[in-house]
């Protein structure tokens, strides 16, 4: 059956979710018009868009770091073996530096803002990185325009503790894995996908912390629909994982 024959929505399936919200989930997407819905979560979606082998023995460890979650999974034999999903990820560095700069400096910036300068300036190597920036904004007690002159590597700080809530996370998947599987994942490695794993140097302090080698996904901002798409096409083969509605 091709795909543009059928009339189907995924859509992720929450860690927390129990069977009667991923039900309310089902019939908001009926609602919506979709004639058949399935549910999946999103670390396997975005395995399957970086092409992992998900039904193989060899376990895979990915950590997707999205704009509201982090999820973190070991995915074995076509499950979830273990995982960890918080709801820190990039939206809340985005916020971490719009606070930090508003305590600090007294100055208000917004989110858009927060995420330009993050992009622009971020870079969590050791390296220090001694350059300066100019920033025009409205101080926050007498709404007078200024022109402050700020440190680049203020944004470590102002990050930081987010930063160490992702890979404390991540520590806390690799304790409670199973012996077994660990000599995957000391072998593979981890994968970071999700417009968060962009983060320069995101990978490396993850590799000093767990003491693993830590890949960067090939176009990790695309990897989720990519496997979603994938699965659409490979319904029967995939049917294992997935969660069809009645």
């Amino acid at each position: 059956m091709k795909i543009d024959k059928i009339n189907l929505q995924i859509i992720r399936e929450l860690k927390q979710a129990s069977e009667v919200e991923k039900m309310a989930m089902i019939d908001s997407a009926k609602l919506a018009g979709a004639k058949k819905v399935y549910l999946i979560t999103e670390p396997m979606a975005a395995a399957i868009g970086l092409n992992q082998d998900i039904m193989g023995g060899s376990a895979n460890m990915i950590v997707d770091i999205g704009g509201g979650t982090t999820d973190i999974a070991v995915i074995n034999y076509g499950g979830i073996v273990v995982d960890n999903t918080i709801r820190i990820a990039g939206d809340d560095l985005d916020q971490a530096i719009a606070t930090y700069i508003n305590r600090k400096y007294k100055i208000k910036i917004g989110l858009v803002t927060a995420e330009k300068l993050k992009t622009k300036f971020i870079n969590l190597s050791e390296t220090t990185n001694t350059d300066v920036f100019l920033f025009k904004s409205l101080d926050s007690i007498t709404g007078i325009a200024r022109r402050y002159e700020f440190p680049v590597e203020i944004f470590k700080k102002a990050i930081k503790e987010v930063i160490d809530e992702i890979i404390n996370a991540v520590l806390h998947v690799l304790e409670v894995l199973p012996a077994e599987l660990s000599s995957d994942i000391i072998e593979c490695g981890i994968t970071l996908t999700g417009g968060g794993s962009q983060l320069p140097g995101l990978n490396s302090i993850i590799e000093k912390e767990t003491g693993l080698t830590v890949h960067i996904a090939d176009n990790p901002l695309f990897s989720v629909a990519n496997g979603i798409k994938k699965v659409l096409h490979h319904l029967k083969y995939y049917n294992k994982i997935i969660i069809n509605s009645p």
